[in-house]
């Protein structure tokens, strides 16, 4: 007698390859080719609507989700597109600094916040922290490897 596959559902570790794609068809991220991920539902590694999407399906189950914008990720917050004097980025090589650029940047707080460089100039640099899906509609494509 078969086994019933478990499903998915909250407090489920579970293992999957997933890629996220962009309307354009641009690669967000892929792990089809590299190891898969692995977690457990709800512990926040994933955006609480992206594990949503996750929940019933089964083991050697492959499905794609369509999100539109702001739908995971908010939409854009201007508020968070911040003009930041060159002086700022300290022993940074400022010839290497350039639009599309992501850096790390440290918050008051001391916690660590990605900021992607929107344009440069000769004394300031403005950087976007908003989610770099902020605002785009994509695509989540998953394989489940495993439930337990």
């Amino acid at each position: 007698m078969a086994s019933k596959s478990k499903s998915i559902k909250l407090g489920s570790q579970v293992s999957l390859h997933f890629k996220l794609s962009l309307e354009n068809g641009f690669v967000v991220e892929d792990s089809f080719n590299d190891e898969p991920l692995s977690f457990t539902v709800g512990d926040g590694s994933l955006e609480p609507e992206l594990e949503n999407s996750l929940i019933g399906l089964i083991e050697t189950d492959s499905k794609v989700f369509h999100f539109s914008a702001g739908q995971v990720f908010n939409n854009k917050d201007e508020s968070l597109i911040k003009k930041m004097p060159n002086a700022d980025f300290g022993e940074l090589d400022m010839s290497s600094v350039s639009k599309g650029l992501i850096l790390d940047f440290e918050t008051p707080s001391g916690e660590s916040t990605p900021g992607m460089i929107v344009e440069t100039g000769e004394e300031f640099v403005t950087v976007d922290f908003n989610h770099p899906l902020s605002g785009k509609a994509f695509t989540f494509e998953v394989e489940v490897l495993s439930v337990n």
